[in-house]
């Protein structure tokens, strides 16, 4: 599926806000690989950010890129990252990697996971980002067993605001 993003040449950025964290988290909660939307209680809570639209017609644009491992263990194991929106219980956006390593071995990737919306107020927005794994072997930010490369490699959550 092809979605043309809502951005254009006659938008004009707003403001920009984010969290990172460059510290190795062990997310050990569980987001469950079924048909249903992630909930706000699955997987582990890793960033928040807060923003307050200008203007309710604005476009809100969410990324997340999230460096993580899958632990070793018997293989067939699975990560996912999620986007929730204030205290609503289904996620807005989520990504899932399965693992194709062998039993026994560690595997790394980096999410990058996008999401648009419009504001709808002008009130404050909290976005938050959770990770899990399933079955709940755990997956890792920013290392495998500890942190790596000293601190450089980091998670991200980001929402730009065009109006």
């Amino acid at each position: 599926m092809v979605k043309n993003n809502s951005i254009n040449a006659s938008n004009v950025f707003k403001q920009f806000v984010f969290s990172s964290t460059a510290t190795y988290t062990d997310c050990t909660g569980e987001i469950l690989q079924d048909n249903s939307f992630p909930q706000n209680t699955e997987g582990t809570e890793l960033l928040t950010t807060t923003i307050t639209p200008t203007n309710a017609s604005s476009i809100l644009i969410v990324e997340a890129t999230i460096p993580y491992a899958i632990g070793a263990g018997a293989g067939g194991q699975a990560s996912s990252v999620a986007i929730f929106r204030d205290a609503t219980a289904n996620a807005i956006q989520s990504g899932l990697h399965a693992d194709g390593f062998a039993s026994g071995s560690e595997g790394s990737d980096c999410y990058r996971i996008y999401y648009e919306v419009t504001a709808g107020s002008t009130a404050s927005t909290t976005f938050k980002l959770r990770v899990g794994g399933f079955p709940a072997a755990g997956t890792k930010v920013n290392g495998t067993t500890a942190r790596r490369y000293g601190g450089v490699q980091t998670a991200y959550l980001t929402v730009k605001e065009y109006f």
